[in-house]
């Protein structure tokens, strides 16, 4: 039997509204005025298509993306700007079990269907005066389980070991990347993967070649009876070289990553949403290369907040700055939902904000830390069902 479009549409901005009055304790009028004539002319025109629109049938996906942060500029030891034990200080200084309840908190309320998370680092650290083994992964899984969460995938990226002293093999810093996709636990995962790419930047640390190893994690994801490949990436920073094994440059790394990541996805057919840090403003060659190839750019299409510039980096490498100093857009939600074959992308946010950017969303204990020197995104997404997803 066909659903009552009209029904639907007061039950999808009822849903909306809810939301706005949980994240900002009171509803934006305009703009539950502004979804609902939105929504009523989406629903009559799909019951005037025939298609059938019960709330549980629509085309709606909430997903949300998070750099958990290191603690630390690597990049700055790597090139001896600063010391093994400046480091391991300021990991411990930024104190990511207390921030991991900040990142939740920030994801979670109200909770999407996917996360995607960047950088969640393994650090033990061996020596005479700290013994320290922090599982960012692990920390964040079993804080997401209260929210109905179970991790779906996870990618072994960067292992880095280095000696703290060549006489004492025990004593050690050991730091592994992954990146993470989270799903509610009633969301059934299929076609799993885990990807590596072929261009990575190469540094010279302590007499040994240290490799940044970057890839993507991804699943299908059926949610509301239509089918989503969701992708989590997290490309190299800006500028650096990708190095041959034999120490020659074959590009920029970034730029290598990104074709190689649009490549891989080329004959996916579902509706991909992809979501991570990018460490590429919008303007890049980088964003350029995932526009060129079908993929949309959420942030500009938003209905409202239009005066939001959506920074998501950085705060100071310490996390202890008073006020927000983010004046970047480097992490992305892109959405590909051409069918293989139309001349134009169908999809839109029906809300895409930034997380985990205001003094309120700071850690709770003392020092109170920004949750990571990234905001994180999260957005609802209508991505209507161009294919057989019945």
């Amino acid at each position: 039997m066909k659903s009552n479009w009209s029904w639907c549409t007061v039950y999808f901005i009822w849903s909306i509204a809810t939301q706005e009055r949980r994240e900002r304790k009171k509803v934006n009028v305009k703009k539950v005025l502004l979804l609902l004539m939105l929504a009523t002319v989406v629903f009559a025109a799909l019951a005037g298509a025939g298609q059938g629109v019960h709330p549980s049938r629509l085309p709606i996906v909430t997903v949300a993306s998070y750099n958990a942060y290191i603690g630390t500029d690597v990049f700055a030891v790597l090139c001896g700007a600063k010391t093994l034990d400046q480091a391991v200080a300021d990991i411990v200084a930024v104190n990511f079990p207390q921030r991991a309840k900040a990142i939740v908190k920030a994801l979670a309320k109200p909770t999407p269907d996917l996360i995607s998370i960047q950088e969640a680092w393994h650090i033990e650290i061996q020596s005479a005066q700290l013994k320290l083994d922090w599982n960012y992964k692990e920390i964040l899984a079993a804080l997401l389980k209260r929210y109905g969460y179970r991790e779906v995938v996870s990618s072994d990226l960067s292992d880095i070991i280095i000696p703290l002293d060549p006489a004492t093999p025990a004593y050690y810093v050991r730091v592994t990347d992954h990146d993470v996709i989270f799903a509610k636990k009633q969301l059934k995962a299929t076609e799993v993967e885990s990807l590596l790419y072929d261009s990575t930047f190469k540094a010279q640390l302590g007499g040994q070649v240290i490799e940044s190893k970057r890839g993507l994690v991804s699943a299908v994801f059926r949610i509301n009876g239509h089918e989503y490949r969701f992708v989590n990436t997290h490309l190299e920073t800006e500028a650096l070289p990708a190095v041959s094994a034999a120490g020659e440059t074959l590009g920029i790394a970034q730029e290598l990553q990104a074709q190689e990541l649009v490549d891989h996805l080329a004959d996916e057919s579902r509706p991909v949403i992809l979501a991570g840090d990018f460490n590429a403003p919008f303007d890049s060659s980088t964003v350029m290369t995932m526009e060129s190839a079908g993929f949309a750019d959420m942030w500009p299409l938003r209905i409202f907040d239009r005066h939001d510039p959506g920074f998501t980096c950085c705060q100071a490498p310490d996390l202890l700055n008073g006020q927000s100093i983010l004046d970047q857009r480097i992490d992305h939600i892109f959405v590909r939902n051409d069918n293989g074959n139309l001349a134009y992308n169908v999809a839109f946010p029906l809300v895409i904000e930034v997380i985990g950017d205001r003094p309120a969303d700071k850690t709770k204990t003392y020092p109170r830390l920004w949750p990571s020197d990234h905001a994180g995104l999260r957005s609802t997404l209508i991505i209507p069902a161009l294919y057989g997803s019945e």
